[in-house]
């Protein structure tokens, strides 16, 4: 799992136009879900740190959404998409 969501921060820190369209995609389906929550996630940073920030998550799999709607390999936990 935490392979799946290190290739979705680096889709993040260096993105690519299908990536973008397809994490917009996912990020509207999470938006909706009454699973997401907001509070305090653990974030890979572009100064290579890893930091606490405010920020929008899973409540199922505890992913940050911003890694998890980037990364091709990882999906839905509820199979939203």
């Amino acid at each position: 799992m935490i392979g799946k969501i290190l290739e979705g921060w680096k889709k993040y820190f260096i993105p690519d136009p299908l990536t973008q369209e397809e994490a917009k995609v996912r990020a509207s389906i999470c938006y909706k879900c009454p699973d997401k929550k907001h509070g305090n996630i653990l974030a890979y940073l572009k100064d290579e740190t890893i930091k606490e920030i405010e920020g929008y998550y899973c409540g199922v799999c505890r992913c940050p959404l911003v890694a998890k709607t980037r990364s091709k390999q990882d999906k839905c936990p509820k199979g939203n998409w």
